[in-house]
This record gives structure tokens, C-alpha cells and sequence, in this order.
């Protein structure tokens, strides 16, 4: 069958054979773990920074595209800028947590904001576990020790490289410096402190910017995961690409 259910192209197909073949149970309804807590930090969309964002939005709109990959490239410029915007705020949170005494989890999709946050915790004095695709796979062992035995107070990764497979449920609070066009990046970087053996309610700290794709994004990511849930499920859905979505809603909001 896995020819015929590929993707999100046969999605009554999907849910069928899932229907059929899988048993779902969530992870809270699996183990005693503390709740999940959603708080929202908003930055003045105004800045030295904005001009470059707006010009990078512009070009994203002018420019034909080829592909959803050349789309979610040109419209990743722009993420990456608001994410720039984020640092100070995401410092603040940090360094408010771990002055608290408590360990912190940072993520991020862009070199230059996690190494900017990187660098202005480890300045306050404080140890900083660090993953990104640049480490390899065999020093991240070490790097998560580090983290888990307080060697270090801060773990700083890349949501996609540090995102999966690692336990830093020593931790149970974190910030996001963007969000992505795949929900999933987004669950599964949760997902490293939201875990079995949690014994904290897990703070997730999402920085939004006024004014900017980080609206769009975030409003859609949520629909997405609920649509990815519908599917398992087996109910009746329409997929849609979340980066066309926030196309259409940018080139709209310019006319």
C-alpha cells in the first residue's frame, strides 16, 4: 500500500489502512506526566532590523517561484531576520529562569540567533551545552551529559539537529526562537523535555513579533498539528502546505 499513501495525496487512503492497522494513545494518557504550558512573549515589530525584513518579504513576493522549496528558501530569509529580532528577549527569559536556579532550553533553526544566544548567556557566567549540525554525532552524548548532570545550566540547539532522539528532561523549560513551516520540528524539540520521567509541568516560552510572518506561522502551525491529529484519527481533512499559506497571506496583505 505504500505506494498509494504517500504523503498527503490519497488522505482517505491514510486513514483506512490507519484505522485499521494502529491504536493511538497520547503521551498523557500514557504516563502521570505535568501538563504542557504554552506561554507567548511579544516583541515590538519595529527596528533597525525592519527594513531588512520588509525588503526581504518584498523580494519573496516579486520573485517567481519555482518550487515550494524556492518559496520556503526566500520566505526563510525573512524568518531568519524576525528571529534576529528575538535574541534580546529570548536572553532576558533565559537568564531570568537560570538566575531562578532552574536549567533552560533554547531552540532555534538559525546559526547566527543561537550563537548570538550562545554567547551573551555564557557571558552571565553560565555553562552552555550547544548542538547544531556542525557537532558530530558522536560529541553529542557528551554535550547532553553535560546538560543533564548540571554541568551546564543552558542547552542551546538547533531544532532540527538537536531535535529528536535526545533526553533533556532535566529541563522543563524552554524557548523557542521561531517557528518552522513543519510542525513536527516544532513537537519533537518539545518533545525533548516533554517526557517520560517529566516530573515538572513543561514550560514552552514562544516569542512572537508584532506585525510579522511570526503570526501567520503560528495561527497555521496549530492548525496543522490539529489537522495531522484529524488524520490519525480518521477523520475527513484538507491538506494544505503551511509555507503556500503564508505566502497567499503575505502577498495579500500587500496589495
Amino acid at each position: 500500500y505504500s505506494k498509494k499513501t504517500i504523503g498527503s495525496k490519497n488522505i482517505d487512503v491514510l486513514n483506512k489502512h490507519l484505522a485499521n492497522l494502529m491504536i493511538r494513545y497520547k503521551l498523557e494518557d500514557c504516563l502521570d506526566i505535568p501538563p504542557k504550558n504554552f506561554i507567548f512573549h511579544t516583541v515590538d515589530g519595529n527596528g533597525d532590523w525592519r527594513k531588512v525584513y520588509d525588503e526581504a518579504i518584498r523580494q519573496a513576493c516579486e520573485e517567481k517561484q519555482r518550487s515550494i522549496k524556492s518559496l520556503e528558501a526566500n520566505l526563510m530569509s525573512a524568518n531568519r531576520i524576525v528571529s534576529l529580532a528575538k535574541v534580546d528577549m529570548a536572553v532576558e527569559l533565559a537568564l531570568n529562569i537560570l538566575e531562578a536556579g532552574k536549567q533552560v532550553v533554547v531552540y532555534g533553526s538559525f546559526k547566527d540567533s543561537l550563537a548570538l544566544v550562545r554567547s551573551k548567556i555564557e557571558k552571565e557566567g553560565y555553562g552552555v551545552s550547544f548542538i547544531d549540525g556542525s557537532v558530530a554525532n558522536n560529541k553529542r552524548g557528551k554535550i547532553v551529559e553535560d546538560f543533564q548532570t548540571g554541568k551546564n545550566q543552558a542547552f542551546v540547539g538547533n531544532m532540527i539537529a538537536a531535535g529528536t532522539s535526545l533526553n533533556l528532561q532535566n529541563a522543563h523549560n524552554g524557548i523557542f526562537l521561531n517557528f518552522t513551516f513543519t510542525p513536527t520540528d516544532f513537537a519533537q524539540a518539545i518533545s525533548r523535555m516533554y517526557r517520560g520521567g517529566q516530573l515538572n509541568k513543561v514550560n514552552i516560552n514562544c516569542i512572537l513579533v508584532e506585525g510579522t510572518m511570526d503570526e501567520y506561522i503560528w495561527n497555521l502551525m496549530k492548525n496543522k498539528m490539529s489537522t495531522i491529529d484529524d488524520i490519525i484519527d480518521g477523520k475527513k481533512v484538507t491538506i494544505t502546505n503551511i509555507t503556500e499559506q503564508v505566502y497567499r497571506i503575505i502577498k495579500s496583505n500587500q496589495k
